[in-house]
């Protein structure tokens, strides 16, 4: 059976941003109801994610959403700060931290309150098809397993994506996390990135460098795919992905196939980069860090993503599982997707049955680093089937 019988994909437009949404065709028949909010990685708008998102909703039976943030992809949402002016901003202290930022970062406060808003109004489309379909289910007498409470919400998000997730999780009411690859910088590196952002010269930022010096505009689709098949940020990928990618962030117009986003705000977004893991982590207050059901997955070739980001992920929270995938860059999604998809299906289990070994092929793979009577912490290598 085809994915295109068993999921339903649309799109909706809530407040000027566009989500994608991926729902099992027996979503609404199933007792129990699963929901994921996806955000994307910086300058990757959702829809590169699709295929991996649909594989992933087949698997787990979940209804997926996948935002894209202002100023990537169809989002429509305006890429200045004065846009805060024309949208209710739910929380206070994001409006009391875009002031007063210590390290002048006043993206991230900015990104933070538009998820939470278009996360309150995905939860409320769900919210009331439930209600309605519950109402229609009386009228005919029919039995319906429409309770909105049993609707189990998870955050999920890519780099940029899962910081942002994280942040807002305690803010949104919700204790399941999946992280892909969040930037946990190496101490040293972390340390002159700290001083940039304190002096205020996040302009410094390399891959914000690379991002403002990309080309904009190419002749045709064609010309751009071979020039991406070249890049070793897309190694791996498959083409159906890379055209996921390029129908996403390019559009045809007048003067070729030309970038749906500014340059600039693609590398605003890769300068609003934590300077700091246990300084962003501290920004979640501590009794509400242990309550947290956290996944975290890291590339071990990634440069986003360190290693040493095991110990400062366990110094925080208790109930975390960190999950290195080797071989793996940044960008694994779309080149270790099957596995990741197999590591995803254990989320929800206990500690004690947490077994990222499960899904390789290779019996004789050990668990490596933490000892195994740590069962609530688990850094672990899964080897690519």
């Amino acid at each position: 059976m085809s994915l295109e019988q068993t999921l339903t994909t649309q799109s909706h437009w809530l407040n000027s941003f566009h989500v994608w949404e991926i729902c099992p065709k027996d979503w609404h028949s199933s007792k129990n109801k699963r929901c994921i909010f996806f955000s994307h990685a910086a300058g990757v708008a959702s829809g590169t994610y699709l295929n991996f998102l649909k594989d992933w909703a087949l698997s787990s039976g979940s209804r997926i959403f996948a935002m894209d943030c202002r100023g990537i992809g169809q989002s429509s949402a305006l890429k200045t700060f004065e846009s805060i002016q024309k949208h209710k901003v739910t929380d206070l202290s994001i409006t009391h931290k875009i002031k007063d930022s210590l390290f002048g970062d006043v993206v991230t406060p900015l990104l933070q309150s538009d998820l939470m808003n278009t996360f309150a109004c995905v939860k409320d489309l769900v919210s009331n098809q439930c209600i309605e379909l519950q109402r229609n289910a009386e009228e005919l007498g029919l039995s319906c397993h429409q309770t909105i409470d049993a609707v189990k919400w998870t955050l999920a998000g890519h780099s940029l994506g899962g910081w942002l997730s994280l942040l807002v999780a305690h803010k949104c009411f919700v204790t399941d996390l999946v992280l892909f690859d969040i930037s946990i910088l190496p101490k040293h590196v972390s340390f002159i990135w700290t001083l940039a952002c304190l002096t205020r010269q996040r302009k410094v930022h390399t891959l914000a460098k690379v991002a403002k010096a990309r080309k904009i505009c190419y002749r045709n689709e064609a010309e751009a795919k071979r020039v991406f098949r070249r890049s070793p940020m897309f190694r791996g990928w498959k083409t159906e992905d890379l055209d996921l990618y390029l129908g996403s962030n390019y559009k045809t117009t007048e003067k070729g196939f030309e970038l749906r986003h500014d340059p600039l705000w693609e590398a605003t977004l890769l300068e609003s980069q934590q300077p700091s893991a246990s300084a962003g982590f501290a920004e979640i207050p501590k009794h509400l860090r242990s309550q947290l059901n956290v996944l975290f997955v890291a590339g071990e070739l990634s440069e986003a993503c360190t290693l040493e980001g095991a110990r400062v992920v366990k110094s925080n929270f208790e109930n975390a599982k960190w999950v290195v995938l080797p071989g793996a860059k940044h960008m694994f999604p779309f080149t270790h997707g099957q596995t990741l998809l197999r590591l995803l299906e254990q989320f929800n289990k206990p500690p004690t049955e947490f077994n990222p070994e499960s899904v390789s092929t290779e019996p004789s793979l050990k668990l490596q680093g933490l000892s195994k009577k740590r069962e609530n912490f688990r850094r672990t290598n899964v080897k690519v089937a």
